[in-house]
């Protein structure tokens, strides 16, 4: 346990830094021998990536992350870092400095339980540190639906989001894992059955209003639905979206694993 001791010495050391260190590109680790980003290319129903350019960026490293959900890290090691060589981010693992804190496979990670981490860049196959870069885990307090309210046409589908959000009204990152349902209204709308990330399609059956319920953790939330006319045959004006979802990507079965 003394490699972990010295990390977290060396990250409360550090932590007065970091904000220094951060950037749109993402944020020097505390040693300096790299880069970590926020991996946004798999962040289907992570809204702090929907936010910021959708899923196909690197993104700087989110202020909090939601506890229950599952995110990805990327790291780029300096051309001098480490024993010298220019290997790339494939060469590295990400891993939790306390593992009642999070768990961690390859670049992915989920948050367990409220706290600081400290998020290893380790040597594929060794347990080499590189690098490594200071985050924060947080309870969800509240969901934040994209809109409180949806208009969906008969036949089309419409993407609707959950935004976590901390004690005090913060935005927070990760993939949640959610579950959805219809609570009233039944027969009006129909919504995935399996659990799901932050976001899903809402289709629309028949003209009428229905109450669409989000379970993410403790937190929960209520989206009212109106369904009214059929969609056009081209979907030109039955189809929407919020953020980077759409109907195809916001019905991926998902959980709280990555």
């Amino acid at each position: 346990m003394g490699w972990r001791r010295k990390v977290w010495a060396a990250a409360l050391a550090g932590s007065a830094l970091l904000g220094a260190c951060t950037n749109e590109q993402g944020q020097t680790g505390v040693l300096g021998n790299g880069t970590f980003t926020y991996d946004c290319t798999n962040g289907q129903g992570d809204w702090y990536c929907s936010q910021n350019g959708g899923g196909s960026d690197m993104l700087a490293l989110p202020n909090e992350i939601a506890v229950g959900a599952a995110f990805a890290i990327d790291y780029q090691p300096n051309n001098s870092a480490g024993n010298g060589t220019t290997e790339g981010a494939t060469g590295y693992d990400i891993t939790s400095a306390s593992p009642q804190l999070a768990l961690s496979m390859g670049n992915t990670v989920v948050a367990q339980r409220a706290g600081y981490d400290s998020l290893l860049a380790t040597h594929t196959g060794t347990s080499t540190i590189d690098d490594f870069v200071h985050v924060e885990f947080v309870d969800v307090a509240s969901l934040t639906p994209s809109s409180p309210t949806v208009l969906v046409q008969a036949g089309s589908s419409q993407a609707v989001w959950v935004q976590p959000k901390d004690s005090v009204g913060t935005s927070m990152a990760g993939r949640l894992g959610c579950t959805w349902s219809v609570t009233s209204g039944q027969g009006i709308v129909t919504v995935p059955s399996a659990q799901q990330f932050g976001s899903i399609a809402v289709t629309g059956v028949q003209d009428g209003t229905a109450t669409v319920h989000a379970t993410c953790g403790q937190a929960t939330a209520d989206v009212t639905v109106t369904v009214s006319g059929v969609a056009q045959v081209d979907g030109g004006s039955g189809d929407a979206s919020s953020g980077d979802a759409t109907s195809t990507d916001a019905t991926s079965d998902g959980g709280t694993g990555g």
